[in-house]
């Protein structure tokens, strides 16, 4: 069973300023995800609230979700710069 994908408008705001080849890429990645997001997780961040995202490092992009695996969703909460 795998999980339903939410992502967040700041999110869908990046992608729309990435040319289509690389939003096509991130979106592949996105889908392969969904499969098991825990074994994509490359590190883990807390945010100001203190609550745990996992972040993944896909070529030169972080994307910081979380995986709400009791309601079996992947939240996609940020994506910025690998390193930056």
């Amino acid at each position: 069973m795998s999980y339903r994908l939410l992502i967040s408008l700041e999110v869908i705001e990046h992608l729309e300023k990435l040319p289509k080849t690389i939003r096509q890429r991130l979106r592949s990645r996105f889908v392969t995800m969904l499969t098991e997001p825990a074994m994509f997780s490359d590190y883990v961040h807390h945010d100001p609230d203190s609550r745990r995202l996992d972040v993944h490092v896909f070529g030169p992009f972080a994307i910081y979700y979380w995986n709400d695996f009791a309601d079996r969703d992947l939240k996609i909460i940020r994506i910025e710069k690998a390193g930056g």
